[in-house]
């Protein structure tokens, strides 16, 4: 007997997956495949610009 998840490849069970692994696989993943990166990059540069933008003390 075994426990765990089965999972299609969706947006979906990629979320449940991110939200479960370790940090350091996680961004393993994320900086070794290019559709993974890109997306990435662009959302943490935008959140950035936007904490810089509104300071919050």
């Amino acid at each position: 007997m075994s426990e765990g998840w089965v999972t299609r490849r969706h947006p979906v069970a990629l979320g449940h997956r991110a939200r479960r692994a370790p940090v350091r696989a996680l961004r393993n993943t994320v900086v070794s495949r290019p559709e993974l990166f890109g997306p990435a990059d662009r959302v943490l540069k935008s959140m950035g610009s936007l904490r810089k933008k509104n300071p919050q003390d």
